[in-house]
């Protein structure tokens, strides 16, 4: 089974997220939101489910203190390999490759 790349940024109400694909007969890249929410991550599973049939979804994002606790906790109840990365960390990795400052455009 191959993998697909899934970033979120998560925020109290909503979470972004974009999906990377390494497959060769669909688009590379795919963004949507859903709400922060047990019906949204629901969504959000189903979408990815039909877009990306037969992946393994990895899930990636930032730790923002109470806002990721449902959406970690729902991904870990599913079986979703997902990776909570510390801000400070990605913030530093981001100025050691050179790049000025994070936010949600970069």
């Amino acid at each position: 089974m191959e993998n697909i790349y899934i970033g979120c940024d998560v925020a109290k109400s909503k979470i972004d997220y974009c999906v990377l694909s390494d497959d060769k007969n669909k688009n590379n890249s795919f963004y949507g939101q859903f709400k922060n929410s047990l019906d949204g991550f629901e969504k959000f599973l189903k979408t990815i489910a039909v877009n990306y049939p037969f992946k393994n979804p990895i899930v990636g994002f930032e730790s923002t203190g109470a806002y990721t606790f449902q959406f970690q906790k729902y991904l870990s109840d599913n079986a979703i390999l997902h990776k909570m990365f510390n801000a400070k960390k990605v913030s530093k990795y981001l100025k050691s490759m050179d790049i000025q400052g994070k936010t949600d455009k970069s």
